[in-house]
């Protein structure tokens, strides 16, 4: 759905030209017999009387204009021109052609200090950017005009603010940020709704009508798109309708009405080719070739996607080419043409690569190493398939977060050089009125003002040098002692806590530096530290404080020596009955009361279990590593659909992407307790693929082939909590209950201890 909001960008440059125009036919007359100047002038208008209908002819004018020029140069006059051939270009889906002219207009406005038209200048350069996909520069430019047309009040200088404001919107919106996209749109559409300006309000209207359908607000959605097409077609804005159609379609095409959604892109079609939109043309095909794709008319749907290709080529639309290389791509391979599919790929996802369209590289990844499994190449198989997941990590465009960091940066700093211009003001007003005082007491204030201020200096200077040695040595109110070790997320340090009197030693967790200016790790740091607060049980580890410091996020925790479940197994394969149940008990009893708060812990694994000595046991139970847990009210921090957790304890919803709940949980438990009992893992493997099959589709050797030392109702336990269906596997609740059940049985049948 989102390739509709790049169809209205060139409608936006309305307001920037001078529409109005003589007979084109008097003026191809005229032309003929015109020299000189004359003729200079009837070129423009004829670049301006086509610009719409005929954008061919405004690039044919507009060459000999540019000829003219050269010898009856003039700033203004030439301007304009580079203005309409860019526009032109841009109509024409020649995006190369339309920056070039861009350039050379935003280098001469700049050159003639005209900012109005620098501001132009820079919005169109905004939309070009956006139509290549390369959405960071176009909402760089944008920015610049929004801060030039802030200081204009002229209604021309409000139209092209709000425009400004549109565009960025939409570059937020394409990388899937949709509060600042709204932020954005509303702050243009109030500008709009003040205008009274009909086609700039539809265009709002239809951007919010394209969010509500992004998530999945269907009806709501097409509510907006009828209000917009209303609007277009009171207009008779034919490219406007056209849009509309597409928008339409696609919320047909999302709610399953094929026939109904070929009907609207059909539509849409014959007005592009009527307008010679080249880029309309090229979308329409594409969203074509997806229905017939629906349909599984596949060489009918590789037919649309391959004409969508050349266009997208001839024009330059980088992200639109990777998009059609990969779906062309998987048409290929369900045709039975591996080898045409690879090399189909393989281009779309080195062209995804070079522009950094994530989406598409985590598709094109996930295609190709379905077609090395088609071929039983399965080594290859996996090395795509592990580019799939971790460029599925990465789905939240880390550019896109560093840029908003850069500009809240320079609004703080816009901010503060305000307030340092009104402090002049103020000082200025103020030795006005000390204009009468004393030179002797001037001369004094003077001096006391130069003794502070070096004072200041030092004292900032040696306060920087004990900032950058207590940043290396403190965590907050810890002082660090060494490093214990260190996880995805964070490492963790022994340190002391220097505000306690009894100087006690704690253990702190920080989060990774390279992940500090992260917004999505730091959330997910802080999804951990609160979850655990929530949690108390003996089982549980202890959290003391967490916070924010210099040195980054932190959770400060009860210190834990001893060895991890998964070290302690290293050198105890095979553990003995009691000792695996007293465990098993420990862990069932801190799953019931996570479980019981709706928080599903979704990484459990013998290395986030450490065994401790404590009350003569010297393997009592501490549950570790939040990282990856999750209430049930809680925002997800990872796409759906993405597979998390460490792969041999992974439940079967888990790798097929659905919801996961505490039966997940359970059957990752199973895989220890099987683990723990057996000195083996249940679902085993040379490669990831052939882990995760046998996890989803193999049913594990029962226990009892291994173990006939088993209690009957231990062996069924762990059988059930790895039942493939999650519905079928016992509680957190029933599986302690049933744990000490065993135990009690167990210390029954001891024999009596002899007087």
């Amino acid at each position: 759905m989102k390739p509709a909001r790049l169809f209205l960008l060139g409608m936006l440059l309305v307001c920037l030209t001078l529409a109005w125009s003589q007979d084109p036919a008097d003026q191809e007359k005229r032309l003929k017999t015109a020299a000189g100047r004359e003729k200079l002038s009837l070129l423009i208008e004829l670049c301006r009387g086509n610009l719409r209908t005929n954008p061919n002819k405004v690039v044919e004018y507009g060459g000999r204009a540019e000829a003219l020029l050269k010898k009856f140069p003039d700033d203004k006059t030439e301007l304009g021109l580079l203005d309409l051939i860019c526009q032109a270009h841009l109509y024409l889906g020649d995006y190369d052609q339309a920056l070039n002219y861009a350039e050379k207009s935003l280098q001469l406005t700049q050159r003639i200090n005209d900012r109005p038209r620098s501001g132009i200048a820079m919005n169109i350069m905004a939309i070009i950017h956006m139509q290549t996909g390369d959405f960071v520069n176009a909402r760089e430019y944008a920015l610049q005009a929004v801060e030039i047309f802030r200081t204009i009040p002229s209604e021309k200088g409000k139209k092209v603010l709000a425009s400004a404001l549109n565009n960025i919107g939409i570059s937020y919106d394409m990388q899937g940020n949709y509060e600042k996209a709204l932020e954005y749109y509303l702050q243009s559409l109030k500008i709009k709704e003040a205008l009274g300006d009909r086609k700039a309000i539809a265009s709002s209207l239809n951007n919010v009508g394209i969010i509500l359908g992004t998530l999945g607000r269907n009806d709501e959605a097409l509510k907006y798109y009828n209000q917009v097409l209303a609007i277009k077609e009171e207009l008779k804005d034919r490219t406007g309708m056209a849009s509309q159609y597409v928008n339409i379609g696609n919320i047909h095409k999302d709610d399953n009405d094929l026939p109904r959604a070929m009907e609207f892109y059909r539509n849409a079609l014959d007005i592009y080719r009527e307008t010679e939109n080249q880029s309309g043309i090229a979308s329409v095909l594409f969203n074509i070739g997806s229905v017939e794709t629906l349909l599984k008319n596949l060489r009918s749907a590789r037919g649309y996607f391959r004409n969508s290709l050349e266009l997208r080529r001839q024009m330059g639309e980088k992200e639109g080419t990777a998009r059609t290389l990969i779906e062309l791509g998987g048409i290929e391979l369900l045709l039975g043409r591996p080898d045409q599919a690879r090399r189909t790929l393989e281009e779309g996802l080195s062209l995804a690569g070079e522009i950094g369209a994530l989406a598409q590289v985590r598709d094109g990844n996930l295609a190709l190493s379905q077609v090395w499994e088609f071929r039983r190449d399965y080594v290859r198989a996996l090395r795509y398939y592990k580019e799939y997941k971790n460029t599925a990590d990465q789905i939240i465009n880390s550019q896109s977060n560093k840029k908003i960091a850069e500009l809240q940066t320079r609004y703080e700093s816009e901010k503060k050089e305000q307030e340092i211009l009104l402090l002049k003001k103020n000082s200025e007003i103020q030795a006005l009125r000390l204009k009468s005082r004393e030179l002797q007491r001037n001369l004094m204030v003077g001096a006391l003002v130069i003794l502070i201020s070096g004072v200041l200096f030092l004292v900032y200077r040696y306060r920087y040098i004990f900032t950058f040695w207590k940043k290396k040595n403190y965590i907050g109110h810890y002082r660090i002692i060494e490093q214990m070790g260190s996880g995805g997320m964070g490492t963790i340090y022994r340190a002391v806590d220097v505000v306690d009197p009894s100087h006690r030693t704690i253990a702190v967790k920080v989060l990774r530096e390279e992940y500090f200016k992260d917004d999505v790790q730091k959330k997910r740091f802080k999804q951990e530290a609160s979850l655990i607060d929530q949690v108390v049980h003996p089982n549980i580890v202890h959290v003391i404080e967490r916070g924010e410091s210099d040195t980054g996020l932190y959770i400060a925790m009860e210190v834990l020596e001893g060895p991890t479940l998964g070290e302690f197994l290293t050198h105890n394969p095979e553990m003995q009955l009691s000792q695996a149940v007293g465990i098993m008990v420990q862990i069932a009893d801190a799953l019931e009361s996570i479980h019981a708060m709706n928080i599903v812990h979704r990484d459990l694994k013998p290395d986030n279990i450490k065994l401790v000595k404590r009350d003569g046991n010297p393997h009592f139970v501490k549950l570790l590593d939040f990282g990856l847990a999750m209430t049930q009210h809680m925002s997800r921090l990872t796409e759906t659909g993405m597979v998390v957790g460490t792969i041999f304890y992974l439940s079967p919803e888990q790798i097929a992407g659905e919801d996961i709940t505490p039966a997940s949980d359970i059957h990752s438990l199973g895989v220890i307790f099987y683990e723990m009992l057996v000195g083996a893992k249940p679902f085993t493997g040379e490669t990831t693929l052939e882990v995760m099959r046998q996890i989803s589709t193999i049913e594990p050797v029962d226990i009892c082939t291994f173990r006939s030392d088993l209690d009957t109702t231990l062996s069924i336990l762990i059988m059930l909590m790895l039942n493939k269906d999650p519905r079928l596997r016992p509680t957190a609740a029933m599986t302690f209950d049933a744990l000490k059940s065993i135990t009690r049985n167990d210390a029954s049948r001891q024999p009596p201890i002899a007087p």
